[in-house]
Formats: structure tokens, C-alpha cells, sequence
């Protein structure tokens, strides 16, 4: 039965995500890295899950173990684009007229 995870299913580590796998879901990449919520870790991890007709989010906290995780999967991880850099605006550097 395709049912949403309920808050007991949410995975909150990588044995809980490799659970949830060997139950059928699947994760659609890339995986979102975010800025980290909490300020303990860089980021946070978002994990699209699917199953069948079904979508829930996991997210879990940067660490060694969801970094392998990625890696041994082969799933791509999208990092946030960094700010925009500002343009200063060049001097107008017109010449002098003589006088």
C-alpha cells in the first residue's frame, strides 16, 4: 500500500534511509544540499523518495556516513548556487576637456 512516511518511518540517519530502500522506495537525485538549519553541520541533506505514485522528503544532517551514502549509490548531490557577485559599476573616466 502506497502510503506518506509517518513521522516513526522518517529516516534520521543512513541505516534508517538503506531501510526505507530495502522497503522499495527509491531515491530520485540529485540529493539538495541546503544550508544546515541547525548551524551543527554545513548543510542538510534533502532525499526525494519515491514509491510508485508516492513522494515524501527525507532529510538528514551532513556527516561522513550521508556523504558515503551518496557515493556508494552513485547520487548526484546539488549544491546551492553561491550569492551573486555585485558589479561595481566602473568610474566614468570621460577625458577632461582643455581649457
Amino acid at each position: 500500500m502506497n502510503t506518506p512516511l509517518d513521522a516513526a518511518e522518517q529516516p534520521r540517519d543512513v541505516a534508517g534511509l538503506s531501510r526505507l530502500l530495502d522497503d522499495g522506495w527509491v531515491v530520485e537525485p540529485p540529493v539538495l544540499a541546503r544550508p544546515a538549519r541547525n548551524g551543527s553541520a554545513a548543510y542538510d541533506y534533502h532525499f526525494i523518495l519515491a514509491r510508485g505514485t508516492q513522494r515524501d522528503l527525507a532529510v538528514l544532517l551532513d556527516s561522513d556516513a550521508v556523504r558515503e551514502f551518496c557515493v556508494a549509490h552513485n547520487l548526484v548531490i546539488a549544491l546551492p548556487a553561491p550569492p551573486p557577485l555585485t558589479r561595481r559599476r566602473a568610474r566614468d573616466k570621460t577625458p577632461t576637456s582643455a581649457q
